[in-house]
């Protein structure tokens, strides 16, 4: 109950802003519909200002590969253009990126990202991007441009 209320004040507080736009995705399947958390992200992207996508499942797969495209439509979820929050409506959702095999989240210079009962798994940098130097597998902890708050 406690995270509900939380999830609940935090959004009506981002819908003050006149522009804020919110976006309800049920749908756990990677597409590029504005019902699915890809499309909704595409869709966020392509208005800009500040957006919600809040997310009514408990797991989402990404599943279109993809790696080095930075619009969003293959591989990670680009954040490319304003404030996004993504926040899960209910209990904590699952965004699972094991079978793109590269990172979850690209946030670009310029936006920024916002996550609220949100776990990430299965991420994973492409590798090669730093030289042979680093004994990682991939660039050191994702690419984030900007600051992520994860709330």
């Amino acid at each position: 109950m406690r995270f509900f209320l939380g999830s609940f004040c935090l959004l009506l507080l981002w819908c003050s802003r006149a522009d804020a736009r919110v976006f309800r995705v049920g749908r756990s399947d990677d597409g590029v519909e504005a019902t699915s958390l890809r499309g909704a992200i595409l869709e966020a992207n392509r208005r800009g200002g500040y957006n919600i996508v809040m997310l009514t499942g408990r797991e989402y797969a990404l599943t279109i590969t993809g790696a080095y495209e930075d619009a969003a439509r293959t591989g990670d979820l680009d954040i490319t253009r304003g404030t996004l929050m993504i926040l899960a409506a209910g209990e904590m959702a699952t965004i699972d990126a094991t079978k793109l095999g590269e990172r979850v989240f690209q946030v670009h210079r310029g936006a920024r990202l916002v996550l609220w009962g949100i776990c990430l798994t299965g991420g994973r940098a492409p590798g090669g991007a730093y030289g042979s130097w680093a004994h990682l597998d991939g660039e050191p902890g994702g690419r984030f441009t900007t600051p992520v708050s994860l709330l």
